[in-house]
């Protein structure tokens, strides 16, 4: 415990660089799904064309390829852009392939697969990560090639025209509602960080202004736990106790005998739940014993008073008859002054 720290383990975290923030969390974790996404498909039309299930071009292979590529990028290459943004070629590079290869595959109908729900991971993406504009725009888009995927069908069959049609206005209408949900639950998220990083900043302006104040005392502040250990000592403390600047981590009480007097009044503090107080003699290596009033509060409800700490109060006694006697002398000053005129 060196000098120039007030309470170490309490000290609250100043708010946090955007690339340690929930949205860069967020930002890593689809552009990973991403990833799986890209390589699922490569592995998932490999294993068709082999089983010879269906045909499946090598070019179509050849763009899975490019588009994991793409996304293995995008993943190790790229930093989260700034929450809320609109179109920018960070967006271009990570949703607007999205679109374009699931569009494709689709189009295309490779493997025989149905790929209208991998839309969901460019909508969502953008309507978590980007801006209101461009999540409504990601749907809508996604929402339009749906029914241009079912008019091209429909001219190439029209037996069931209406139903292509009624399933891509429906799968439209969902990808819709999913980015309107998406984007209240982003907002909210983001009201919440904002809160929390004011928050945060709040209470290490307000841990500043408390060991500002708690190290310029005049009177000890020391503070201990159940088991005796110190978790804190003001200079002031320090001074009484004799260790001046040298206390070291993990201080106990137990280990100094000249501190028995404190950790018997801790002891009782933390078994009676109640501030106790007393004048003791604290004696010092190579000077005069300190007499000090000793007082003591507990950081918790008395009903539970063993998960608490337990803060000692010390007022040199000496100190405090000096302040006395130079009271006493500046009121005798001033009554001389009141009488000579």
């Amino acid at each position: 415990m060196d000098g120039s720290t007030w309470l170490p383990s309490a000290t609250p975290s100043t708010p946090r660089s955007p690339q340690d923030s929930t949205f860069s969390r967020l930002w890593l974790a689809f552009a990973t799904a991403r990833a799986g996404v890209a390589l699922g498909l490569l592995l998932l039309l490999a294993g068709v064309r082999l089983a010879g299930v269906t045909p499946v071009s090598g070019w179509l292979l050849g763009m899975c390829a490019t588009y994991l590529g793409a996304a293995l990028a995008v993943r190790l290459l790229m930093r989260p852009a700034r929450a809320g943004a609109a179109f920018d070629p960070q967006w271009v590079s990570s949703i607007g392939v999205d679109l374009l290869v699931f569009a494709t595959l689709q189009f295309l109908q490779a493997g025989g697969i149905y790929y209208a729900p991998l839309f969901a991971v460019p909508v969502l993406m953008a309507s978590v990560l980007g801006s209101t504009l461009l999540a409504l725009a990601t749907a809508a888009a996604v929402a339009l090639l749906l029914l241009a995927d079912a008019w091209i069908a429909a001219l190439q069959g029209p037996g069931d025209a209406a139903a292509r049609f009624l399933q891509a206005g429906l799968s439209g209408i969902g990808f819709f509602a999913l980015a309107f949900l998406a984007r209240q639950l982003a907002l909210r998220l983001a009201r919440e960080m904002k809160a929390a990083r004011q928050g945060r900043r709040a209470a290490f302006i307000q841990w500043q202004v408390n060991r500002l104040v708690i190290e310029t005392l005049a009177d000890g502040v020391l503070v201990v736990d159940a088991d005796g250990e110190v978790q804190a000592a003001n200079p002031a403390a320090r001074e009484q106790l004799g260790v001046g600047w040298a206390m070291p981590e993990s201080t106990h009480l137990v280990t100094e005998p000249a501190w028995a007097p404190l950790v018997e009044m801790a002891r009782r503090t933390f078994e009676t739940g109640q501030p106790q107080s007393a004048e003791l003699t604290l004696p010092h290596a190579g000077s005069a014993p300190r007499r000090v009033v000793a007082r003591t509060r507990l950081t918790t409800p008395a009903r539970d008073p063993s998960e608490g700490l337990c803060v000692f109060f010390l007022q040199d006694l000496r100190e405090m008859e000096a302040r006395l006697r130079t009271e006493k002398l500046a009121a005798m000053g001033r009554m001389s002054t009141a009488v000579a005129h």
